[in-house]
């Protein structure tokens, strides 16, 4: 008779112990945008390669990965960040390879601790212009550490 008592106790704790399904951690964020008369400005320091997107000539593009956020866990947070330009008056562009260095394509990853932004060199980048303000966008690049290679097939808008 213990061991049947034992053994419903047991299952009894065990099923109690069956994590909730609700999360306190967001769901990760998308943004695909693209802002005329820009430019892309970068800066460099004992860090590394930063940017910002500036007033300027160009179409800029910008891809914004924001993981979750958990209340429960401290600086997991992080952000992807991939810019790339063209110039203004283009209907389409492809941009492979060493090219992508005329697009000044550039990935930072922000978390607890970043080393700054880097030039990508291998994969694409290619649109085709919907309207004054989409795009379709073809991005597959290699940005190395632990995001890998990066493929996005989105239409992005203006902002």
């Amino acid at each position: 008779m213990q061991k049947i008592i034992y053994t419903i106790l047991l299952v009894l704790i065990f099923y109690s112990c069956k994590k909730n399904g609700n999360s306190d951690c967001t769901d990760d964020q998308y943004s695909y945008e693209f802002y005329s008369s820009s430019k892309i400005d970068t800066t460099s320091n004992h860090i590394g390669l930063f940017f910002q997107i500036s007033p300027g000539n160009d179409l800029v593009f910008s891809y914004t990965h924001t993981g979750p956020e958990c209340k429960s866990i401290v600086d997991e947070e992080y952000v992807d960040k991939l810019v790339f330009k063209v110039p203004a008056s283009t209907n389409s562009f492809q941009y492979e390879n060493n090219q992508l260095a005329d697009a000044l394509c550039l990935f930072i990853k922000y978390a607890f601790w970043t080393n700054g932004a880097h030039q990508l060199t291998s994969g694409y980048v290619k649109g085709t212009k919907i309207s004054a303000t989409k795009w379709d966008i073809d991005i597959n690049v290699d940005v190395g550490g632990s995001v890998g290679r990066l493929i996005v097939r989105k239409t992005f808008t203006q902002q």
